[in-house]
């Protein structure tokens, strides 16, 4: 009788053990695969915030052989901005443009809430992937420091981009936000 309550323990023993290193497996997986997620919404945010930045500190910028004029920044709100420079550096002044799209648009993704961010240059799309964001939002400051809707006052920009990963790991879509305040130089000198 001894024998079979030491056999049926060892049984219980073994079972609990082998539940209890399954539970630790699905944990270590499950934390990381978030682990993933929140890093692939890190570098999305990463490719984003280097192609905004540069454009937007180009803000203004012309070629010395060309007179500058008064429409650096042609329209804006806080969701799209259109504006004049040379961001290629090839001598001649472009249009840029950005904007975002809807939330349909990036219905190739499983993240009901993300959108395109667009950039146009010169009226040709040059980039327009399904990365995640979830948010782009611009404000306007003039050289005091105050909100303004005037292009020709605007001295710095207020940029906040977020970013989502485009798949979930249990209905929870790991997060990445960027703000920061752009100074053009070629603002400045207006």
């Amino acid at each position: 009788m001894g024998a079979h309550l030491d056999l049926i323990a060892s049984f219980v023993i073994g079972g609990l053990l082998l539940l209890a290193i399954f539970s630790t497996s699905a944990n270590i997986m499950g934390t990381s695969l978030q682990n993933t997620l929140d890093t692939l919404a890190q570098q999305n945010l990463s490719v984003l915030t280097e192609i905004v930045l540069y454009d937007f500190h180009k803000i203004g910028y012309y070629p010395i052989d060309v007179p500058p004029d008064d429409f650096r920044i042609l329209s804006m709100d806080s969701t799209s901005m259109r504006f004049r420079a040379d961001v290629d550096n090839n001598g001649s002044i472009d249009t840029v443009a950005y904007s975002i799209g809807d939330t349909s648009e990036a219905s190739g993704t499983p993240n009901p809430r993300d959108v395109i961010l667009y950039r146009l240059v010169n009226n040709e799309t040059r980039a327009g992937a399904a990365l995640g964001l979830t948010e782009f939002h611009l404000e306007y400051f003039d050289a005091e420091g105050n909100p303004t809707t005037v292009p020709s006052n605007v001295k710095t920009i207020e940029i906040v981009l977020a970013v989502e990963s485009t798949h979930a790991y249990d209905d929870y879509y790991p997060r990445a936000i960027w703000r920061s305040m752009v100074r053009p130089r070629n603002l400045a000198l207006q």
